[in-house]
């Protein structure tokens, strides 16, 4: 007569906790590298969030235009800085506004002031282009920096 015993191991406590184990150290890995942030923000995503920091009448100028700018201080490899201009008057600056966007964060900066700028619109397209980029909220946490640190 045959044992089953002696033909198949029947698992203990201890196969099981190191199986267990072993799955839980994959899921770990695996979730660990299909997080976090996939790339930076565009010049052109930054484009349209310093946009959204002028005000509706500026933001509906046909002669606005964004030019890169030189940036400033120990962080400004971090940003896409930008001069905003348009034609608002004919005696007037055409220069709306410096802005710093935050390549990783989409957090945009008055690059003179240094206030960052708050709105319902531009919140709103910050949070759809974090999604988009997979930047979670304890990374953005860490990568937000003033755009005018010296």
């Amino acid at each position: 007569m045959c044992n089953s015993r002696f033909i198949v191991d029947e698992p203990t406590a201890y196969d099981s906790c190191v199986k267990a184990a072993a799955v839980l150290a994959l899921i770990i890995a695996l979730s660990t590298t299909a997080s976090g942030r996939i790339r930076d923000l565009t010049p052109d995503e930054a484009r349209a969030l310093a946009k959204l920091a002028l005000t509706r009448k500026a933001q509906e100028l046909t002669t606005l235009s964004f030019t890169p700018a030189q940036g400033l201080g120990s962080h400004k490899e971090m940003f896409y800085w930008f001069e905003a201009t348009g034609d608002i008057c004919r005696d007037c600056s055409p220069v709306l506004g410096h802005f710093a966007v935050n390549r990783a964060t989409g957090d945009v900066w008055d690059a003179v002031s240094c206030k960052q700028y708050h709105s319902d619109d531009l919140t709103e397209l910050q949070m759809r282009l974090r999604r988009k980029i997979q930047l979670d909220g304890n990374e953005r946490r860490r990568l937000s920096v003033p755009a005018c640190i010296p």
